[in-house]
Formats: structure tokens, sequence, C-alpha cells
């Protein structure tokens, strides 16, 4: 086990914190007791426990054409789309609906001027 020295002024290698780290786990004390133990902060001992880890993700400039994936997207065509309006002839002129109308607001037209 590691005596309490000047190591809080000195900086760890990674190697040495993987050391500190098997230590404190095979110790019986807290973090924060193997911390004051050895002179380091437990926010030090927590940062560099995440980093060795997790260690961070270099940046990779530019991504690389790989990274993407094409997507094509398809429409979809209606059978209503492509047909002619909706034409309904009355003696008192003519009634005209898109193409994809819904029969029953047609319907509810038809019967309001039928009343």
């Amino acid at each position: 086990m590691m005596e309490k020295t000047h190591m809080s002024q000195s900086r760890f290698t990674q190697a040495e914190w993987r050391d500190l780290f098997e230590q404190q786990k095979k110790s019986e004390l807290t973090v924060p007791q193997f911390c004051q133990k050895i002179g380091v902060s437990t926010t030090r001992f927590y940062h560099h426990r995440q980093r060795t880890s997790h260690p961070p993700k270099k940046p990779s400039g530019l991504a690389s054409p790989s990274a993407f994936i094409k997507v094509s997207t398809a429409q979809k065509k209606s059978a209503s789309s492509s047909t002619l309006p909706i034409l309904f002839e009355t003696p008192h002129g003519t009634l005209r609906f898109p193409a994809g109308t819904d029969k029953h607001v047609i319907i509810a037209i038809i019967r309001g001027l039928a009343a």
C-alpha cells in the first residue's frame, strides 16, 4: 500500500492510476478514506477513474465517407393524384371536387344542396 507522501502534487501515469484503482479495490477502505491516505482528492480520483475506464474519443476531423449511409426516399403516388377531378353536373351548375376528396364530404355537400 502506498504511504501518504507528496503524491498529490505529482502527476500519475495512466498505469499508476490503474494501480491505485486496484489498490483501492483490494483495500477495505472507502474511496474517500483511500484518497485521504494517499493524499489525493476524491474528485481527482473519480475523474481519473472515469477517464481510465472511458478514454476520451479522439476527434477524427471530417467524417469519413463510410460514416454515412445513403438513404433514398420513395414517394408514394396515391391513385387519386393522377386522376381527374370529380364533376357533378346539376341543372344549376357544376360541382367540382379534387380527386381523392373523401366521399363523405361529397355526400354531405350534395345533401346540403338538395335540402
